[in-house]
């Protein structure tokens, strides 16, 4: 069945955030430093007026203009050209349903509908493709007097999808169920799992690629796709096809400073360990683009770390110390932000600390995250890399000798209960996620990481218990333990930093590429208060003259 596709017109096709800052503007009832974006300008409208009714009654009038008079000034959104292109060359049919009286309650002097036309045509909507138009056919463009009657029309046209902006359409309770719901927002809800969320319309039109593509590889329509909450760098999709298959969908975001293939690295590693026979793991099935299809585990978060699940992981990560001459046998990569000497410790921190540093100068809070620096980060910095250069001294070792083969392991790098589930068809199993950074590595920096992750609750009692279990089987790499106790302050540090990564305006990219919602100045905040808390520890275990200041020494925790 070819798709058929309603679109809203206002916030949805027709981008009225610099109409309504103009007209603002020109009235001097906002200044200068408003932000041209229409919740901006009515947030800024509100406290600038004299009064309630006063901010009100100039909030109609900017809508009255903007939706008539003055609409033709309205922009297209971008993307929006080349996404009905892609529809009409897939033989799919689009629709315009409006919520949109026929004059304004403010001003009946001007008609909605025909100015609301009138910008469509000029804009080229009615012309054809073939002539540089949208294509539309003006009777495909149906306006609503109410919600309701909005809501029937989708209805009426038996659509196979609907955008809009405004989450009190898709959600209304009359909406048809056969209609898939597309909320064209920057903003998530949490109301229904069905509703899928896009901010752009490149996003929307990447989402009908997938479909697409699922649909002819498998053969089988979609019944149910629904985006999953996602903290990482991705977007995850949950797939229901018709023929009982269920799979999870993996959206990577690219940026061009990204020098480590991330999808090709999960794809191509899980694909090696599922030839070795693990199965508590994702199994790739195919990739294309930026997009990845691996096989559904149904799980859920593990909610009680006891010392069943510290032994799971023990034996996930002893069979995968056992594997690794198997392993050379694949193209396997270095990890992410791998260890391939000792000197990689020190280097790896300069250069987060040289880059938040830089960018520091760039950010709304650079007074605050200086401040941070100077007064806790860098002395901090200066002790654990002396210590650091004085055990490497009194060792004999070589700071630049690159690890021996059997110095190193497979490391998933990203470790932790944040990335594991508890198996729901198989009691006491955990299935281990995201190998996206995974690759060879210094197993001394994968326990040390594991020691300091501050995305999961492990009690320090259980953690040294999984270090002295997995040193004991590390039989070929006699030097674990003591270059454990060697990095792992080295690797607290570079814990803080790694909180503090969201000054990097590429994290904040990947972070709000999986949530829109999230505030940057707020998220840069809590983290700074969570490194100033790490470092706070720090001068605490330094004072009482610790040799390790950035955990717990394991005498302590066990009378504890």
């Amino acid at each position: 069945m070819a798709n058929r596709i309603g679109i809203d017109l206002d916030n949805t096709i027709l981008k009225y955030d610099e109409l309504f800052h103009l007209l603002a503007l020109e009235q001097s009832w906002i200044d200068q430093f408003c932000l041209p974006d229409k919740d901006a300008v009515k947030n800024a409208l509100f406290k600038k007026a004299d009064d309630f009714d006063q901010s009100e009654n100039r909030w109609r009038q900017l809508q009255a203009w903007a939706y008539g008079s003055h609409i033709g000034k309205a922009l297209v959104f971008d993307g929006l050209f080349d996404f009905v292109g892609w529809v009409q060359k897939c033989g799919g049919r689009l629709f315009i349903v409006s919520h949109k009286t026929e004059f304004s309650n403010y001003d009946p002097s001007v008609s909605l509908r025909d100015a609301a036309l009138n910008t469509l045509d000029q804009r080229g909507f009615f012309k054809p493709v073939n002539k540089g138009g949208y294509g539309f056919e003006q009777q495909d463009v149906f306006f609503a007097s109410s919600l309701d009657e909005k809501i029937q029309k989708i209805r009426e046209l038996n659509l196979t999808h609907f955008i809009d902006d405004l989450p009190k359409v898709i959600c209304h309770e009359e909406f048809p169920n056969e209609t898939r719901k597309i909320l064209f927002s920057s903003t998530s809800i949490k109301k229904m799992d069905e509703i899928l969320v896009f901010p752009v319309w490149r996003d929307v039109e990447e989402y009908f690629h997938l479909s697409n593509w699922l649909e002819k590889t498998f053969q089988s329509s979609i019944l149910h796709i629904q985006l999953l909450p996602s903290s990482g760098n991705n977007r995850i999709f949950k797939v229901k096809l018709k023929d009982g298959n269920n799979y999870v969908i993996k959206q990577y975001l690219h940026l061009n400073e990204d020098l480590r293939p991330r999808m090709q690295a999960e794809f191509g590693h899980l694909n090696a360990l599922w030839k070795l026979g693990f199965q508590n793991i994702p199994q790739p099935i195919l990739k294309e683009g930026s997009w990845a299809v691996y096989s559904l585990i149904e799980g859920t978060s593990v909610k009680s770390i006891e010392l069943a699940e510290i032994d799971e992981i023990l034996s996930f990560l002893l069979r995968l110390s056992d594997i690794s001459s198997e392993l050379r046998e694949f193209s396997i990569l270095p990890g992410s932000d791998s260890r391939a000497c000792l000197g990689d410790y020190i280097d790896q921190i300069e250069r987060r600390y040289n880059r938040l540093v830089q960018e520091a100068s760039t950010s709304d809070l650079e007074k605050e995250i200086n401040v941070f620096f100077e007064q806790k980060l860098l002395p901090h910095k200066e002790f654990i890399f002396s210590k650091f250069y004085d055990s490497i001294e009194s060792l004999g070792w070589d700071l630049r000798r690159p690890f021996e083969e059997t110095q190193q392991i497979f490391s998933p790098s990203d470790l932790g209960f944040h990335n594991i589930l508890a198996s729901a068809t198989d009691k006491g199993r955990l299935i281990f996620l995201d190998f996206e950074y995974s690759g060879w590595d210094d197993p001394a920096k994968l326990l040390a990481d594991f020691f300091h992750h501050v995305g999961q609750q492990v009690s320090w009692e259980h953690k040294w218990y999984l270090l002295g279990k997995f040193a004991e089987h590390r039989k070929q790499d006699p030097d674990f333990l003591r270059r454990w106790e060697t990095v792992i302050d080295m690797i607290g540090l570079e814990w803080v930093l790694i909180v503090l990564n969201i000054i990097d305006p590429q994290e904040m990219r990947r972070k709000r590429f999986a949530n829109p919602s999230l505030d940057p100045v707020d998220l840069i905040k809590t983290r700074l208060s969570k490194a100033s808390q790490m470092i706070n520890e720090m001068s605490e275990r330094r004072k009482r003259g610790e040799d390790k200041i950035s955990i717990p020494s394991k005498k302590q925790v066990m009378t504890h």
